[in-house]
């Protein structure tokens, strides 16, 4: 609220406003309506008051929203050091997997698990979880991406906390105070001369393993909340953002259309498969693009793609207008685009990411709630 005022009234509306931004939050970043139990009680209990007060204010529905990276504004500047979305646990090792939302999933050249979740940065052995954002006292701030590099470092992006750095014995802090161009990240990718690119959300960083260049408006990534980054055959780098699709080459970015003059939007996704095809999953759907020759596959919104090593392709799809999402499956191999073997192997309430196969062949993803392991 803007106005300026000392009554209960107002101290109640203000409270109410900011708790009303965090259920935005969940809804805009992860169509989430599960909170945590102190969250619902809180609700329950101010929508008590509001009532009690005769105030005609109803708890927001917030439509349905697969903006999975933008946050709220709140009513009052946030502690830079605080992460208000955190989800706060104390357990160092668990028999129980993360319990909150899990963004990434990768296994490592050990064969070990990590998960980007926001309970931290956890990993898996194959008999407990280990939560390093505890064990280790890091920023406390729930975690978007992870990757290993080629180097067998290891890279965790959070959101508004910047970035970790991990040699498997030192944690190095990188933001936007020297490094990077924001300390919200989207994705980490290694392109075929070895920089490694770090998406965020206002512009790119591309490491070259000695110094940090920055790429944004001035140097033509007009919108630069980045979702992905992927490189294709050619070595064109394609950035997904949460306006059109970008590429990039010879040291120039350009705005991507289709053979119908229009953009993709909001790609969330990209993935060169083995057949050095592109796939893009969005706000239009999943499309796949191959020699110059395009296909939408899916009309609805597509968030994760993911290619198993034998050439599976898995994605997580919004099932119509509702809550329900549904994880698909696409024989690829050797399959034209219009013979492709297509089948929904699961159906959950609520968002499907960081899909991942094992060596063992288990299917891994994250929800909203942890992690769901799939045996077909």
């Amino acid at each position: 609220p803007k106005e300026k005022s000392n009554t209960m009234k107002a101290k109640i509306y203000l409270l109410f406003c900011q708790l009303s931004s965090i259920v935005s939050h969940f809804f805009s970043r992860n169509s989430s309506i599960s909170l945590s139990k102190s969250l619902d009680i809180k609700l329950v209990f101010l929508a008590t008051i509001l009532i009690s007060c005769n105030q005609k204010s109803v708890l927001p529905t917030p439509p349905l929203d697969h903006e999975a990276l933008n946050l709220p504004v709140l009513e009052k500047k946030v502690d830079e050091n605080i992460d208000p979305y955190f989800y706060e646990t104390t357990a160092i090792t668990s028999e129980k997997g993360p319990e909150s939302i899990t963004r990434n999933i990768i296994q490592d050249d050990k064969g070990l698990l990590w998960f980007a979740s926001w309970q931290g940065v956890m990993s898996y052995d194959g008999k407990e979880y280990t939560n390093y954002t505890n064990r280790d006292n890091l920023k406390r701030f729930h975690m978007f991406a992870v990757y290993q590099d080629s180097k067998g470092g290891y890279w965790f992006g959070s959101v508004r906390g910047g970035l970790y750095r991990y040699d498997g014995k030192n944690w190095e802090h990188l933001s936007s105070k020297k490094e990077l161009t924001n300390d919200i990240i989207s994705c980490f990718m290694e392109d075929s001369k070895g920089n490694l690119w770090i998406g965020t959300a206002d512009g790119a960083v591309r490491y070259n393993w000695k110094t940090f260049e920055k790429f944004g408006k001035e140097e033509g990534l007009i919108n630069g909340d980045i979702n992905d980054i992927v490189e294709d055959k050619n070595g064109v780098l394609w950035f997904g953002t949460r306006d059109e699709l970008y590429t990039f080459q010879n040291e120039k970015f350009s705005i991507f259309k289709a053979s119908n003059g229009n953009s993709l939007f909001n790609v969330r996704t990209i993935i060169k498969d083995q057949q050095d095809r592109m796939w893009y999953g969005g706000n239009n759907g999943l499309w796949m693009f191959d020699d110059g020759e395009e296909e939408q596959i899916m009309t609805a919104f597509t968030g994760y793609i993911y290619e198993s090593p034998s050439g599976i392709v898995y994605a997580g799809i919004a099932n119509g207008s509702g809550r329900n999402w549904t994880l698909n499956r696409f024989e690829t191999v050797s399959a034209p685009l219009n013979e492709m073997n297509h089948k929904e192997i699961r159906e959950q309430e609520g968002q499907i990411f960081g899909i991942m196969e094992d060596k063992d062949g288990v299917l891994w993803y994250g929800t909203e709630r942890g992690v769901v392991q799939v045996m077909e």
